[in-house]
């Protein structure tokens, strides 16, 4: 029975689906909450959460798969055989909440949260870029502004000309980059919304 009604093929397929699901939830604590991942997550529990998913699988399939399959005129019927209707959809609706909707909603936060952690920190890079940028523009108009006055009057408009320039071009950058996370973000919650659909 253990070969036809499927039990040694959906044993490792749960178990997966359930390393997914842990593996996805330590991907958002490293990123997320890096320091206090660094300190708290020690490999004993990513150990505990490998045999958590190999034992979650077994509890789940080996109670349904006994319980649910019969031999019926030499013929094995996997998972059909229910005591009641009320218990067909105890079942249906256990399986489908537990290894598709829990996990696929986790999927959606963890992942997005991630999306929103990096985004954060490339702006967060942008800005310091930028403001170092303008200190080193600033600091060369101050240092040098007294020998270009004295011997080039014209050099000093083409420098802070240069300096408009480059701040304009930073204002590009800035919206170009502030329109790119808004269109991120405006992808990311119609992807939920039709998947929610």
């Amino acid at each position: 029975m253990l070969f036809v009604s499927g039990y040694l093929f959906w044993l490792p397929v749960l178990a997966s689906k359930t390393n997914i699901f842990f593996i996805t939830i330590e991907r958002y604590l490293k990123v997320v909450f890096s320091v206090w991942s660094k300190n708290n997550l020690r490999r004993w529990m990513i150990y505990v959460a490998v045999a958590l998913a190999w034992i979650s699988s077994f509890v789940h399939a080996t109670p349904a798969t006994f319980l649910t399959s019969e031999v019926i005129d030499g013929v094995c019927y996997a998972y059909v055989v229910f005591k009641s209707r009320t218990a067909q959809m105890a079942y249906g609706i256990f399986f489908f909440s537990s290894y598709y909707v829990i996990e696929l909603f986790t999927f959606i936060f963890c992942y997005g949260r991630i999306l929103i952690a990096i985004l954060v920190l490339v702006l967060l890079v942008l800005f310091v870029l930028c403001f170092v940028l303008v200190l080193v523009v600033l600091v060369f108009l101050v240092l040098f502004l007294p020998i270009v006055v004295v011997l080039f009057v014209l050099d000093l408009v083409l420098i802070l000309l240069l300096f408009v320039a480059v701040l304009l071009l930073l204002v590009l950058v800035l919206v170009i980059l502030f329109f790119f996370f808004f269109l991120l973000l405006f992808l990311f919650f119609l992807f939920l919304f039709f998947l929610l659909l």
